[in-house]
């Protein structure tokens, strides 16, 4: 004998499945774990900024930049790499114009003429924390996946003092 379930859950969860019993069963238990999970997760809306990011991230109408600056041997370019996560993780925008990054650091209080310059060795080669994209006035700037972990990891130890 065949058993048949279909069930519809807050508009935008739908479970169907037909088999034998012990299956279809099985199947719906896993369904209905997935779905308690996705709806337990706070949503975070976009210019919302993270828990990681309070103590030192602030917005405005135009630019996301730094209440304080980290403490390090390259400050500017830690400044750099928080400023590219909290543009990743609150409006999830992966690459970030250089004007727009000359802003938020002039915001911010740090002082660059060049966002290339300001990074530094983080810039470029095969241990790249940020890849640069296009010319002159047309230059993007986007983490990489180390570039990630290395802002987390700023974020994480940055003591704000």
């Amino acid at each position: 004998m065949t058993y048949r379930l279909k069930v519809h859950i807050g508009g935008q969860h739908d479970f169907e499945a037909e088999g034998e019993k012990e299956s279809v069963e099985r199947q719906f238990a896993v369904f209905t774990e997935l779905v308690r999970n996705a709806m337990a997760k706070p949503t975070r809306h976009e210019g919302e900024i993270p828990e990681s990011l309070i103590p030192f991230i602030r917005t405005d109408a135009e630019s996301i930049f730094l209440s304080t600056l980290p403490h390090g041997e390259h400050p500017g370019a830690d400044a750099i790499l928080l400023i590219l996560l909290a543009h990743l993780l609150m409006r999830e925008t992966k690459i970030v114009s250089g004007s727009d990054l000359l802003r938020s650091l002039k915001k911010s209080g740090v002082r660059a003429e060049r966002i290339d310059r300001a990074l530094g060795n983080y810039i470029g080669g095969t241990h790249a924390l940020v890849a640069k994209m296009g010319i002159r006035r047309g230059v993007t700037y986007k983490l990489t996946e180390r570039g990630i972990a290395k802002a987390k990891d700023i974020a994480k130890n940055f003591s704000g003092e």
